[in-house]
């Protein structure tokens, strides 16, 4: 669902791409690929959340850049559950890693409470270029 929510988005702006769906990267543009990254909340994202790549893709996945979607959900199963989605930017894979911080397991965020189930990587929101600059 991401995915549409992006292709969507990089129409409406105008920005060519070809919808590759591979397992390294989901689109190409005239500059370089792009994996999108969706994250599925129960409110609003915030400029302070954060944009999540779990750890099990970094080695299958080398996009050269990142878009991070947000789907609203109701909580509910199937694709209705989805009422609103949210492009919140794009970042290049090697920045995103400079600014992110590494969660385990065992950690938590003391911020939150969050608990991370699988091993991942955080940036906040803030670290994106913003939607309206994509082209």
């Amino acid at each position: 669902m991401g995915e549409l929510v992006a292709m969507r988005y990089l129409d409406m702006a105008g920005v060519l791409y070809l919808d590759e769906g591979k397992v390294n990267h989901d689109l190409r543009t005239a500059h370089g690929t792009m994996d999108v990254k969706t994250k599925e909340r129960s409110v609003s994202p915030q400029p302070n959340y954060d944009c999540t790549v779990p750890d099990y893709v970094g080695d299958a996945q080398k996009p050269d850049w990142y878009l991070f979607v947000s789907l609203l959900s109701d909580g509910s199963r199937g694709c209705g559950r989805f009422k609103k989605g949210w492009v919140l930017g794009t970042i290049r894979r090697e920045l995103f890693y400079e600014a992110a911080t590494e969660w385990r397991p065992e950690n938590v965020d003391v911020s939150n409470g969050w608990k991370p189930t699988i091993r991942c990587w955080n940036a906040p929101v803030s670290a994106l270029r913003p939607p309206k600059q994509v082209r």
